[in-house]
């Protein structure tokens, strides 16, 4: 598959799964986005946190460490997304 066909593909993928994301695993997405943004990332926003090689580090860093809270089917739920967004 063409590169630029995959990626939109992938794209609108996220878009719609982001649209169907549980109200916590909306939380942990922003909680992800004002984190990156404190280290000085200010374009990073709720979508590109789950695709960019950056952004997607520092969030998979962050879920890792809240695992164990309770949250761990909504953890890796967007542990899976962000690895098929690769």
């Amino acid at each position: 598959m063409h590169g630029a066909l995959r990626f939109f593909l992938a794209y609108t993928y996220l878009c719609v799964y982001i649209h169907r994301m549980n109200s916590i695993q909306k939380k942990l997405i922003a909680d992800g986005v004002d984190n990156v943004k404190g280290f000085g990332y200010p374009s990073c926003d709720k979508t590109n946190i789950l695709t960019d090689i950056i952004y997607s580090k520092f969030l998979l860093y962050m879920l890792k460490k809240k695992r164990g809270r309770g949250f761990d089917k909504d953890i890796d739920g967007l542990i899976d997304l962000i690895n098929a967004a690769k």
